[in-house]
């Protein structure tokens, strides 16, 4: 339920049957937030995507391949394919080669090294410029 204009609860609006799909098939991504966890260091959406198509040079499938070649990196990374593409180009190869674990670990934040950030201070910041 959520509220709407007149402040009564209203219902929740129809999701689409192709998202039900996806969370279904364990193919739902949601990303949020992006910018203001720029922050405290981690990366932007175009560049988390290179960065995992990159990865995926250094990742060996069960064929004893590597999943990607930096020929066909280069490519991915290049202007005609946007980060959500390349992030999910990548999730399926990585599943095709056996390695869906490792896209559920490049997409976790533990390989970033985090800005410390004191809250307190950067909200007086805010509100001293702004009184």
């Amino acid at each position: 339920m959520r509220l709407n204009q007149e402040n009564s609860l209203s219902q929740i609006p129809h999701v689409p049957d192709e998202i039900i799909t996806a969370i279904n098939n364990n193919k739902l991504a949601v990303f949020l937030g992006a910018g203001v966890s720029q922050i405290i260091g981690c990366h932007g959406w175009d560049k988390q995507s290179k960065y995992i198509v990159d990865e995926c040079c250094t990742i060996v499938g069960k064929n004893g391949n590597p999943v990607l070649n930096r020929d066909q990196a280069e490519l991915l990374n290049g202007d005609n394919f946007d980060p959500k593409k390349r992030i999910t180009i990548c999730s399926e190869l990585l599943e095709k080669a056996g390695c869906k674990d490792s896209f559920i670990s490049l997409t976790h934040l533990r390989h970033y090294e985090f800005k410390p950030l004191s809250v307190d201070r950067t909200i007086f910041k805010i509100c001293s410029t702004h009184s």
